[in-house]
């Protein structure tokens, strides 16, 4: 009777072992090392009062208007770069997308694609000889009411 609750025992604690094994329970205070995943992009900022270099220096920005975004974006194996400029605009989205669309074709800028609608605009262009697109993008916040420009040049490497 004793060697068959001798052999239970020992049973249950390589039971017991064994699930403590499994689950963790035996790894006691040692800290787990924390996995560092490499960013996938880097984001330069551009100064207030200047264009990313990409961008044209003569684009028909509104003289005043607030800046909300001017930096340029790299994925980290430099495939890709965006260089980007948005600020809040006085204009109406029809307005600036006709400033824009305009501003395009007197430049020897390609349009691609073009949508307008009440509350957003969007046009890709291209320019022959310049290794990207540009971007423009305009939208109306349902909330605030505020409009935004964004103007944007993609770079695929």
């Amino acid at each position: 009777m004793k060697d068959k609750l001798l052999v239970l025992f020992l049973i249950v604690l390589i039971a017991l072992g064994y699930w403590g094994y499994r689950s963790g329970w035996f790894k006691g205070t040692q800290e787990e090392e924390e996995v560092v995943v490499p960013p996938k992009v880097t984001i330069e900022y551009v100064e207030p009062g200047k264009l990313a270099p990409l961008l044209p220096t003569d684009l028909p920005l509104e003289e005043g208007a607030p800046m909300q975004r001017n930096e340029i974006v790299r994925t980290v194996d430099s495939r890709e770069e965006q260089q980007v400029y948005r600020y809040y605009s006085k204009k109406t989205v029809e307005e600036n997308f006709e400033i824009y669309s305009e501003y395009l074709e007197e430049s020897g800028w390609a349009i691609k694609n073009s949508t307008q609608e009440a509350t957003s605009a969007f046009i890709l262009a291209e320019k022959e000889g310049k290794s990207g697109a540009m971007q423009v993008s305009v939208s109306k916040n349902s909330i605030t009411d505020d409009i935004t420009v964004e103007i944007s040049i993609t770079i695929r490497k």
